[in-house]
């Protein structure tokens, strides 16, 4: 089996990744240096469509781009 082909197979394109995000999911957006910035930005734009999504993770090593744009991000209350 070829492995490569299968990973290209498997890759999208950050706008895609955001675009699988519906109303009431949860986002992972994982630790430090696994966050993706280009996924947080296209989903950041997202918010405005998307009702009760729910984002945890932990210790990041940038602001992200949904804190900057939700009317919550300094309650700490992320959802909806």
């Amino acid at each position: 089996m070829d492995y490569s082909q299968k990973y290209q197979e498997k890759l999208v394109t950050a706008a895609q990744a955001a675009a699988v995000v519906k109303s009431g999911d949860w986002v992972d957006y994982g630790w430090t240096t696994t966050t993706s910035v280009a996924v947080d930005r296209e989903l950041a734009k997202r918010l405005p469509e998307l009702k009760d999504v729910n984002f945890r993770g932990g210790i990041l090593m940038h602001v992200p781009e949904i804190f900057r744009r939700h009317p919550y991000a300094c309650s700490g209350n992320l959802q909806g």
